[in-house]
């Protein structure tokens, strides 16, 4: 009867360690299913970041031409402004030249003016 008792009260140990280990598997199957269903949603993630990249770099490949366009169009026009500018500097001493000529020309009209009236 002895044995008997002794072999209830392992029996009863064991139930509980059984017990115990029932849960604590649970709980593990409860954590592995939330990490399951974060990592689903870090993969659906990572696929819409793989899809908006994919967009994205389609974008920039499509927008590309219209670009390498808008530089060479800028680069023409910066050559006309050089041009332009350099025109302008070229007729603003063209029109130094030309004040200068006129103050000279009014001196001499002066002169002669004067020189005519003292005659």
């Amino acid at each position: 009867e002895m044995l008997l008792n002794s072999n209830k009260v392992l029996l009863e140990g064991k139930t509980r360690d059984l017990e115990v280990a029932s849960g604590e598997a649970t709980q593990l199957e409860a954590r592995l299913a939330e990490q399951n269903s974060r990592l689903r949603h870090v993969q659906e993630e990572l696929e819409r970041a793989a899809s908006e990249k994919a967009r994205v770099t389609a974008s920039i490949e499509a927008a590309q031409p219209g670009l390498t366009e808008l530089k060479r169009l800028a680069s023409e026009a910066r050559g006309r402004t050089e041009a332009q500018h350099a025109e302008l500097s070229s007729l603003d001493a063209e029109a130094e030249d030309a004040w200068a000529t006129c103050a000279v020309l009014q001196q001499r009209l002066r002169r002669m003016e004067a020189t005519g009236q003292a005659l």
